[in-house]
């Protein structure tokens, strides 16, 4: 269980909250991978103090390594090429024409199609490269990151931690938001997350490799678990969800 926290999460956030929110998890990933035991030599003006510190944390191998994420990003692309193909999507289009975004459905999948090719190529050539590796979140979005005013107040759900790369933090964090479409925000806000915790080059040309295949695979795994697997979720969020996965894929 989480202790209760001040504060809600937004999708939706202003420019200062977004900025807080990225110095947040800076914060975090900087007292993380320098193995600090304690927030307290960090100056910590926006990430709560009473969260994991890395003696919660097991006993990680620092250094350098794969990524795992690209390799199941990759694997998903694959099944998702597969899927396009073993559907009829016309059809359950046009049974679910009761949610909004069902209209886009057909030309999602033909354009999405066309771009898959590319983006396994991509994928595949960053599979095996060697990057950065420390303790991070791992499955930090939006609902996890409280605010109070333009304050962080708050972070949840530590469960996904392990080993991986900041990239994939940050760019699953931004995608979760809804941004405006020009890339100024995500660049200011990238920006805002090195004032604190650098990047190295390849560290920050794979932030845009994650957010591309996330541009293109996010709609895909909606329609899997909404249209293919049936799961249930709550219908507004669930479709503002889809919605705003929908509207960046065709945004770039």
């Amino acid at each position: 269980l989480s202790p209760w926290l001040s504060g809600r999460p937004v999708t939706n956030p202003t420019t200062q909250q977004t900025l807080a929110g990225m110095r947040a998890l800076a914060q975090l990933h900087r007292a993380w991978g320098h193995r600090d035991p304690t927030f307290g030599s960090i100056p910590v003006a926006d990430l709560p103090t009473d969260l994991p510190t890395v003696a919660d944390i097991p006993s990680f191998e620092m250094g350098r390594g794969t990524v795992a994420v690209l390799r199941e990003r990759l694997e998903f692309a694959r099944q998702c090429t597969k899927m396009a193909s073993n559907f009829d999507w016309t059809r359950l289009a046009g049974e679910n024409s009761h949610l909004p975004w069902a209209v886009d459905i057909v030309s999602f999948v033909s354009d999405s199609s066309t771009r898959m090719s590319h983006l396994v190529t991509s994928l595949s050539e960053w599979v095996e490269r060697i990057v950065p590796q420390q303790p991070v979140l791992r499955d930090i979005w939006s609902d996890h990151l409280f605010f109070a005013d333009e304050g962080v107040s708050g972070l949840i759900d530590f469960h996904a931690v392990g080993v991986g790369t900041v990239a994939g933090d940050i760019g699953r964090l931004l995608a979760s938001w809804n941004l405006p479409a020009e890339h100024s925000g995500w660049q200011e806000a990238v920006a805002e997350y090195e004032s604190i915790r650098p990047l190295e080059e390849l560290e920050r040309k794979l932030v845009v490799v994650l957010d591309d295949a996330a541009r293109v695979l996010t709609p895909w795994v909606w329609l899997n678990w909404v249209l293919l697997e049936r799961r249930n979720f709550p219908m507004r969020k669930m479709n503002s969800r889809v919605t705003w996965s929908l509207q960046r894929f065709f945004a770039r």
